[in-house]
Formats: C-alpha cells, structure tokens, sequence
C-alpha cells in the first residue's frame, strides 16, 4: 500500500513539473496569421463581429488554445461562472480584452517554439487538430448542435497531444515508432512520460479554471484516456461521438504512424457518408481546406494543403515492388538511422508532396543523425554557380553563399572540388567553442550532376570510406535524390 502511495506521489509530481514546463514553453503561433489579425483589429473589422474574430483564430492551434487560456484565466479572476462555450468567452471578455490576449501572442513571448523549426511529426499534429476539429464541426451542423462549440471541443480534445509533441519530441517519437495496431497513442505516451495526454490536457485546463465537469463534457477523462472510435461511435454523448469520428479520419491520413489507418478510414467514411450522405467526404474535404487555409497562406514553405487521401493508396503504393524506391544502403546504416529513413520512405512511396518529404529530410531525419548540420546546393548553370537551398540545423564552417563551380583549381572551395569528384570531400575544422568539426560533402545526381550536399559532424572521422559517419551520408544524399525525384 505504501508504494501504490509513493509512486502516485511521484506520478504527481511529474505531472506538475510537465505542466510548468509546457506552460512555460507552449506551442508555436502562425505569426503571420496574428500580424493579419492585429491589421483587421486596427482597422475596427471586428468591432462588431467577434464571431468573426473567433473563425480567424480558432484557424492556428497555438493561438487558439492560447485565447482560451488568457480568457478564462481572465473570466476566473473576476469571479464569475466560466462558460467553454468559445462564443460565450469571446462576448463575455470583450474586444479590448481580446485586443490585450492578441498583443501578447504579436511579441512572440508566449513560446519557445516556431513554426518553422518543427519537424514533420510536430507540424503533422496540428494537421490531424484541424482535420479532426473541421470533421467534428460538419458533423455538428447536420446534429443540430451549435458548430463552433464542437470544433473548439475538438481542438481542446487535442492540447495534451499536441503539448507533448513540441516539447517532449523524443518521446513522442519513440511512442510513434512504438505504436501498434491494439494500442492507443495516449497509452503509448502515458507509459513512456508517467502522464497520458489526456491527463495532462486536464490538469491544464484546471489550472486555467475549468472543472472537471468541463473536462468530461468534452470527453476528456482523469480515469480513461478519450474513447477510441470504436467505442465512441456507438455510445456515450453526441459530441464525443462526432469528435471521435474525426480524430479517426485524422489518424487514418498518416499510416505511416498509426497501424489502425485502415481501419480508422472505414468507420469514419461509414458514419460520414451516413450522416452526410455519399457526397459527405467531399463535404468535410472542403471544411478541412477552408480551415487549413491560414497555415498554407501565411507558411506555404511549412504547410501544404490537408487533402483526404484513403489510406489504400497509401499502401497500394508500398506494395509495388516496381514503382517503390528503396534505399540501397538502408541495411548498413546503424539502427536509429535505419528507422529514420525507414519513415521518410514510407513518405517517399506515399502519394504526398514531394515538398514534405524534402522537410522531413532537412528539418527531421538529418537533425536526428550525428551530423550537427549541413547545406545542400544545387546548380544554376546560367551563372555557374551552387546555390544553397536549405541550411539544415546549424552550420558553423560555411556561410550560405553560392560557390562558383566552373573552375577546380589549387585550393578550391571544398563545394566545388566534391561537385567535380566521385568521391566524398572532408575537411576538418573548429566550431565556435573550440571543439572539433568534420565537414563532408559529395556530388549528387549521377551523370547529371545536379548539386552537392554538405553535412557537419562533431570530432575527427578517419577518411575511410567503410566508417558509419560515411555510410550515413550516402544513404543520407541517396535518399535527398529521392526526395527531389533526381533518381537515375
């Protein structure tokens, strides 16, 4: 009895410091997005229409459940009852009000994160937010429920997952590589942190001021992590149902993650189309854009439209051994890079934009290797040059400048001498704290030489083609040639 007492003690306790720590570091705003706002506010466009307001913020996860924090930290304050319902908080606070919570978000202090820093893992939670929250407010409509109620459910159903994902990513990539088709990624997550997302989402919303029967209302649960769609679609409220139909839809977009897509696709297009007739898909696939569409303005580099894809051709493309690429030299990478680029290819083999895989390659899977950080440059025959096109992680021996490749001489810049080599180029050289650094680069694109990749790594390495750090970056610019459709 006294450990059943100490650990839920120390399980407390770790809960506690993760909601400092999320607190205090958060989730990134679209900046781009809070600029436009701060615009239309000047210019009196939401003087009468907070509706309006609400629409244009519920639009960015990171501004949103910051909106919801500051409004019912600020409604607890002056001691009155506190209503979830979005457009309840927005009407209650008031415009100058408003005006103060968006101020804070324009400074920027209100996270340690970025957009364009995330990595494809951290961006693809706030897709399955948006796609989730967009299917449960379609659904709301034809439930003669009240829509913006549900799509902030919805959303707020999403906090713990998506506070974990920016700031515990390693665990949230170790649950994802994890996962099985008979788990949840709350268990996951819960077994690997000491707190489920669920369990965090709740203890933050208490701190705000929302009770436990705010929480419940929403189907988030201290006992039970949020019903799966299994169980969800056939009992408990009308809310949690639509909401679980569309965090299905979400997981089935990405099978490279969740084993149940499949699965998760079916029910949801079954209770759709029932709902919303034979046309429902498309119905949802238009909410979906129309409330994707501030991340693809305002971070086109980092988003691309959220289309529904059935998860079938997903895998019918896995499964053709003629047209899948394959990494040749994934067998004799070291283990967690294998895994790495074992992901990105599930990508690569997936019909998505070409573009995504390119930023999964730059901003995730190199990052997750030993190299400290690199450039790739590719040619611009009209000038003679390589222009750099990706500063990946920090790079500390090279500035991002062109290099002129038309003439190898003695003592030729490195880029040049590896784009006119079939062998690999390595420097060595000093970071910025007198540590060592090894610099490698080498050509790709076969016959047709299409740039060059330079990656950083901390020490010496030996010049010997046999050592991992050189087998790494083969596989590392192989797949880079997969990434820019460069294959030979």
């Amino acid at each position: 009895m006294a450990g059943d007492s100490t650990e839920e003690h120390l399980s407390m306790r770790r809960l506690e410091r993760a909601c400092r720590y999320v607190n205090n570091y958060w989730m990134p705003v679209n900046s781009g997005l809070v600029a436009r706002i701060q615009q239309d506010l000047d210019a009196g466009e939401y003087s009468n229409d907070l509706s309006r307001l609400l629409r244009d913020v519920r639009t960015d996860c990171g501004l949103f459940f910051h909106f919801v924090r500051r409004l019912v930290e600020m409604l607890e304050d002056e001691s009155s009852t506190t209503p979830l319902n979005p457009i309840e908080l927005f009407d209650r606070a008031g415009l100058e009000q408003l005006k103060t919570i968006l101020g804070e978000a324009q400074e920027l202090n209100i996270s340690g994160h970025t957009l364009g820093a995330g990595s494809a893992m951290q961006l693809a939670r706030y897709e399955e937010a948006i796609v989730s929250a967009s299917t449960a407010e379609t659904l709301a409509e034809n439930c003669e429920l009240d829509s913006e109620s549900v799509f902030s459910a919805a959303l707020l159903r999403q906090l713990g997952f998506a506070l974990i994902a920016w700031n515990y990513p390693g665990a949230y990539e170790k649950a994802v590589s994890q996962l099985r088709e008979d788990q949840s990624l709350d268990v996951v997550l819960s077994e690997l942190l000491g707190f489920s997302p669920s369990l965090l989402a709740i203890r933050i919303m208490h701190q705000w001021g929302l009770d436990l029967n705010a929480c419940s209302a929403i189907g988030l649960s201290a006992d039970d992590q949020m019903m799966d769609y299994e169980q969800a679609f056939g009992t408990g409220s009308t809310l949690s149902r639509i909401c679980s139909v569309g965090e299905a839809l979400a997981r089935a977009q990405h099978p490279e993650v969740y084993p149940s897509a499949r699965g998760d696709w079916e029910a949801a297009r079954e209770h759709i189309e029932r709902e919303l007739g034979a046309q429902g898909m498309q119905v949802v696939q238009e909410r979906i854009l129309e409330n994707f569409d501030n991340y693809v303005t305002f971070c086109p580099e980092v988003f691309t439209p959220a289309v529904l894809t059935d998860p079938e051709s997903f895998s019918a493309a896995s499964s053709n051994d003629i047209e899948r690429l394959v990494n040749p030299l994934l067998d004799r990478c070291e283990p967690a890079v294998q895994h790495s680029l074992t992901r990105l290819y599930q990508y690569i083999n997936c019909p998505v934009d070409p573009s995504q895989t390119l930023r999964m390659l730059v901003r995730e899977i190199i990052p997750s290797t030993e190299f400290a950080g690199g450039i790739f440059y590719t040619v611009d025959p009209t000038i003679s040059r390589l222009v750099p096109h990706a500063d990946i992680a920090t790079v500390e021996l090279r500035s991002l400048a062109p290099v002129d490749y038309s003439v190898v001489t003695a003592g030729q810049d490195m880029i040049t001498v590896a784009y006119h080599s079939n062998e690999l180029v390595i420097e060595y050289g000093h970071a910025d704290d007198g540590s060592d650094l090894s610099a490698i680069a080498g050509v790709f694109g076969g016959w047709q030489r299409a740039g060059v990749l330079y990656l950083e790594l901390p020490g010496i390495i030996p010049n010997d083609a046999g050592h991992a750090s050189h087998t790494h970056f083969r596989a590392l610019r192989y797949a880079l040639l997969d990434c820019l459709n460069l294959r030979n």
